[in-house]
């Protein structure tokens, strides 16, 4: 079993969103009487990724055929300095997130990070074995990698996106993420329905938003019949979708609407293009 690895947020800022700030819109700015403007200083952290546990584990069948696995997921807290009434009932949401973060990444209730990645390992090597003796001559290696991360956060939302990726033999590997936000202070799943209150309508923006994201050429975008399936003919409101600073953003993964060489792709809609169909002030965007 390999150590479990904790690395300093210092390490970690290019890649993790390290704060759960009290609120993360823009301060108001209130007039004096004199006309002169007041800047209101930003409320403080209440919540923060203290650290970051990774684990990887590897056996190899020969010395270029080796199978690998990792998991990474961040460890959520009340920050040390947080005060009132609402970050002392923080503290069990973000327990209970955590938790809920461990079953997005597939480690099993009451198992530990390391346990885990060694018995992912253990299967993996014991498939690679297989197929060694099926293929001699086949030199790849298995892989199984997860990563959790926190994607945004206000004094009311937690939107973290989890993405896995996976190759065990096949043309190609396998990748695909998880986007879900949660209100901070139930620590309930926030649906779409939700964050919209008129889904059908988003249909449109979406669909726009979708080709954008494909259109190496944004004066000449394909057609958006091109890159989905053939038997999709609208786009649909996905599952996986969760609250941002700009707006929400929706995420399709690959085969979910389109085959795999369009890739996975991700919409966002601002609050401006949401405009009414959305309550921006309601989750702190």
């Amino acid at each position: 079993m390999l150590p479990l690895r904790r690395f300093p947020l210092s390490v970690l800022l290019p890649t993790v969103v390290l704060a759960v700030a009290a609120c993360t819109a823009p301060a108001e700015r209130p007039a004096t009487p004199a006309g002169e403007v007041v800047v209101v200083p930003p409320p403080p952290v209440i919540a923060r990724v203290v650290e970051v546990d990774s684990v990887t584990a590897r056996r190899c069948v020969t010395d270029s055929s080796c199978a690998e696995a990792t998991v990474v997921l961040p460890r959520l807290a009340v920050a040390p300095d947080a005060t009132g009434a609402d970050s002392a009932a923080l503290a069990p949401v973000l327990a209970a997130l955590g938790d809920t973060l461990r079953t997005l990444a597939g480690v099993p209730a009451g198992r530990s990070l390391s346990a885990h990645v060694d018995a992912v390992v253990a299967r993996l090597h014991r498939d690679l074995r297989a197929q060694r003796r099926l293929s001699p001559d086949w030199e790849g290696g298995y892989l199984h990698a997860v990563t959790a991360r926190v994607a945004w956060a206000s004094a009311r939302v937690l939107t973290v996106e989890v993405e896995a990726t996976a190759f065990t033999g096949g043309a190609h590997g396998q990748y695909e993420a998880t986007l879900r936000s949660y209100d901070l202070r139930t620590g309930a799943a926030i649906p779409v329905t939700a964050m919209v209150a008129d889904t059908a309508a988003l249909v449109p923006l979406l669909e726009a938003g979708f080709v954008r994201a494909k259109a190496e050429d944004p004066a000449a975008p394909p057609p958006l019949r091109e890159l989905l399936f053939a038997e999709v003919q609208r786009l649909p409101v996905p599952g996986n979708a969760g609250i941002v600073a700009e707006g929400v953003r929706f995420l399709y993964n690959p085969y979910d609407v389109a085959p795999w060489a369009v890739g996975r792709t991700d919409v966002v809609l601002t609050w401006a293009q949401l405009g009414a169909r959305a309550d921006r002030k309601r989750w702190g965007g």
